[in-house]
């Protein structure tokens, strides 16, 4: 059956906006459903966002955006929400290829003197933000501006505030609430030690990640305590207006914004304690005017009458931080912070994935395009700041969205003359589109259009505009996508929708392509695989991209390598995952319960040094020496001698070293111990190498995410974890010198460099390290990742085991740079493929 004229309108339109090239969307061209179904397709193969497939498809309630690009470094992925001034966005960094949130001016504040207000208070804001750098805080990358307004680029938290936890979780257990004010206390403490008082804390603006870290936002009503600094831009544009927010408000914030100072922020963080608590604001009831009055002259409600359970003395603390008067309260943050201690827990457990967002920044699919087209049209706009008018032609421009909208429908009879205006008839490509005169908001049309009536008499209904069927056939197909936001990730079942299209044979997309549209028939076979977490993200990959082009499933948990080796030498899993081989010990025990073991290099990769200094703003240097001695416990400052001759143009504080280190059975240990054990005597001696060691000092937390979380919350902590979770989560890495003496980044090209002098000649059995490596380019901390399986298997599984993998080390390797990871060298490629061949069916 022929594709029909929708869905082919739906595919322009995805290759004039820019987000795919023609390569990628041929495929889909033999599809035999409508424009909604192949949306949904679109968005199963991740192609497509969901918010990117609403804006296409158009419709009622489309999100209103004139081009997926802003200049030529960034793509819009989906709408996070509305700011203080403007919009934030997820959008990817086509140069970096990670995610980044995008906040755009699109209005003046409510009660504001206007837009350029507006946007002095936005510029602003981003040079407030961009001279603090700590963990607590979030981080500003970059400013730019478009034709549409200013844009700032910012840390993306991959979390939830806490106002939205509490309404939907319910209140915090009290060290849970005290954990989360003394970061955020930690991270205003950094923002007033630079003059900066945030003057709208409340629990909106401080958001929790999946790491357990509180990060403070909306800097937008900062003021620099310097009144100079501040250059008049308060009282020009908020004269009359309140700033901060009523339920969280200091006394004497209420009565005059400018006043307020690092005090009026613990009030307000006090307020927010009483929130976490009790689930409610201090003052809840009453009209605004009411609250604020309460702020001055009233005591809230009792605690101990809301929330029994919390300690007296807890309650002491936050009637300290929300007294009336400023010099009442704690002199500063670090003060808080020690009054909050002792209602501290040392580690505290992650957040519940419920109440974290649906999808991580790993879920989109990132890479698809390079650059935007070189028409692109950097413009975004919210719906509300659209004003619909008269409608003209706007030139032309590929990256232009074509869509349908509400209003300004233009509709002709399905039979007999049209209105006044015209025929809609289908011109050339290169046609204009329709929109309205303020750039943003496309016109709905009809769908079906009748042949060209004879003229007719002049009519006192107002002319159509001439359009092309390219708009008029996209408009309301926004009805097929059942779904709000993200949802629609899970409202697309991939056992749903017509028939796919083959790809014809010599077809090669210009970017990954999707997979063959013809859905293989589910296996009912499963393989099982557990082990390294250093390789989960590109197995999370493989296994679902295996799926869709063979329909067998991959289930494979991430348990750290120890455990996974465990559980495939008792073939309690088809495949164990590792970062270090088999020893020689556990090769025999593996023979003497089932057999030989065949080791299946998988990715190279790197394991990265990470550490919490707020105030130093180079990356550290650090030789393997230092690093032994600091983990050995025997350098414990940071301007520690051997530090300082390491980094003589950085100045270290004085301040302790807290090591953190992975709980868990971990191939990440093991190739972090290797290395220790290569360049240091003294550690090999007392301490050795393996996936677990008896570490001399130090905190432990489990898996990378729990030691980046201890890291990111330890001011001078120091940590090790794979490059792709550090570069993930933008986590500061130091330089380590290698063989050559040269200090390298922890790079793809520094491992490639690695395996390159480590690989002249390869081991039969594939068992190496790259620790350590000789090259001036080479990362001295590289590693691989190997599937280790027996060479044996049921006859039901072998077959489908070995072109698992032999899929994964051939075409599963061309995703990997994105993915953070170095494939792996041709010539281990065709090494591996023989060894393959050793895993036969048990007879």
């Amino acid at each position: 059956m022929p594709m029909t004229q929708d869905c082919e309108v739906l595919l322009d339109a995805v290759v004039e906006s820019g987000l795919l090239p023609e390569s990628a969307v041929g495929p889909y061209r033999e599809w035999d459903g409508d424009a909604g179904s192949l949306a949904k397709q679109l968005v199963r193969d991740r192609c497509l966002t969901p918010f990117q497939a609403r804006v296409l498809l158009g419709g009622a309630n489309a999100p209103q955006l004139a081009s997926f690009f802003l200049t030529e470094r960034y793509k819009i992925l989906e709408h996070l929400g509305a700011g203080g001034m403007g919009e934030v966005y997820l959008a990817e960094h086509l140069l970096l290829r990670r995610v980044v949130a995008l906040k755009m001016i699109v209005r003046g504040p409510r009660g504001s003197s206007g837009r350029g207000g507006a946007v002095e208070r936005f510029f602003r804001e981003a040079r407030v933000v961009a001279a603090l750098d700590h963990p607590n805080v979030v981080r500003v990358f970059d400013m730019d501006r478009t034709p549409a307004g200013p844009f700032l680029v910012m840390e993306y938290v991959d979390g939830a505030d806490l106002h939205g936890l509490v309404r939907r979780h319910g209140r915090f257990s009290v060290p849970r609430a005290v954990d989360a004010v003394m970061q955020a206390a930690k991270g205003l403490g950094h923002a007033h030690t630079r003059g900066l008082v945030h003057r709208d804390v409340k629990p909106a603006n401080l958001l929790l990640d999946r790491h357990g870290t509180v990060k403070v936002v909306d800097l937008g009503l900062a003021s620099f305590r310097n009144v100079h600094e501040n250059e008049g831009l308060t009282a020009e544009f908020n004269q009359d207006h309140l700033i901060g927010t009523a339920d969280y408000v200091s006394p004497e914030q209420a009565l005059d914004g400018s006043s307020a100072d690092a005090r009026s922020d613990t009030y307000s963080l006090g307020a927010t304690l009483y929130f976490l608590l009790t689930g409610r604001p201090p003052f809840s009831e009453g009209t605004l005017s009411q609250k604020l009055l309460a702020h001055q002259l009233k005591s809230p409600q009792p605690i101990a009458d809301l929330r029994p359970d919390v300690p007296a003395e807890l309650v002491e603390v936050i009637d300290v931080m929300m007294a009336k008067r400023p010099p009442a309260r704690p002199a500063n943050m670090a003060e808080v912070v020690e009054l909050l201690r002792p209602f501290a827990e040392e580690m505290l457990p992650l957040p519940e994935s419920h109440e974290m967002p649906k999808h991580a920044p790993s879920a989109y699919r990132l890479g698809l395009v390079s650059a935007p087209p070189a028409a692109t049209t950097p413009a975004l706009a919210a719906s509300s700041a659209i004003t619909k008018r008269e409608t003209k032609v706007a030139p032309p421009a590929r990256s232009t969205i074509v869509k349908a909208s509400p209003k300004s429908v233009v509709r002709g009879p399905r039979s007999g003359g049209p209105r006044s205006g015209g025929p809609l008839s289908r011109p050339p490509r290169s046609s204009p589109k329709i929109l309205s005169p303020d750039g943003f908001a496309p016109i709905e049309l009809v769908k079906e259009v009748p042949p060209p009536p004879p003229p007719s008499p002049p009519s006192a209904v107002v002319a159509e505009p001439k359009v092309t069927r390219r708009a008029t056939l996209l408009m309301g197909f926004a009805g097929g996508l059942a779904c709000v936001g993200g949802s629609m990730w899970y409202v697309f079942s991939p056992d749903s929708g017509p028939r796919r299209p083959n790809i014809s044979a010599g077809t090669q997309p210009a970017v990954p392509p999707p997979p063959p549209l013809s859905p293989p028939p589910p296996s009912a076979l499963t393989l099982l695989g557990s082990g390294s977490t250093f390789i989960k993200p590109a197995m999370d990959h493989w296994t679902e991209e295996y799926q869709k082009q063979f329909g067998t499933k991959v289930d494979y948990k991430s348990i750290g390598s120890g455990k996974g080796i465990d559980n495939m030498l008792e073939r309690v899993s088809h495949f164990g995952g590792t970062d270090v081989p088999l020893t020689d010990a556990q090769l025999k025990k593996a023979k003497d319960l089932s057999g030989e073991v065949v080791h299946v290099p998988l990715a190279l990769g790197a394991v990265a040094v990470t550490y919490n200094l707020p105030d130093v703003k180079d990356s550290i240097r650090l030789t393997g020496p230092v690093l032994a001695d600091i983990f050995l416990g025997k350098i414990t400052k940071w301007n520690d001698d051997a530090l300082s001759f390491c980094n003589p143009k950085l100045k270290l504080p004085d301040a302790a070293i807290t090591v953190v280190h992975r709980s868990d059975s971990s191939g990440t240990t093991g190739i972090w111990t290797d290395y220790l054990s290569k360049v240091s005597g003294e550690w090999e001696t007392r301490v050795g190498h393996g996936t677990t060691v008896k570490w001399p000092v130090g905190s432990e937390a489990e898996k990378s995410s729990g030691v980046a979380g201890l890291v990111t919350k330890t001011v001078g902590a120091i940590g090790y974890v794979e490059l792709s979770y550090a570069l993930e989560r933008n986590l500061k890495v130091g330089l380590v010198k290698n063989k050559s003496d040269k200090y390298v980044l922890p790079t793809l090209d520094g491992v490639t460099a690695a395996a390159g002098a480590e690989l002249q000649s390869l081991p039969p059995d594939l068992r190496f390290s790259l620790v350590d490596a000789a090259g001036e380019n080479s990362y001295a901390v590289a590693g691989c990742a190997w599937a280790v399986v027996y060479t044996t298997q049921p006859p039901v599984v072998q077959a489908e085991l070995v072109k698992f993998l032999r899929w994964i080390v051939n075409d599963g390797q061309a995703g990997l740079p994105t993915l953070r990871y170095a494939p792996l060298p041709s010539a281990m490629v065709a090494k591996v493929n023989q060894n393959l061949a050793a895993i036969r069916s048990e007879r």
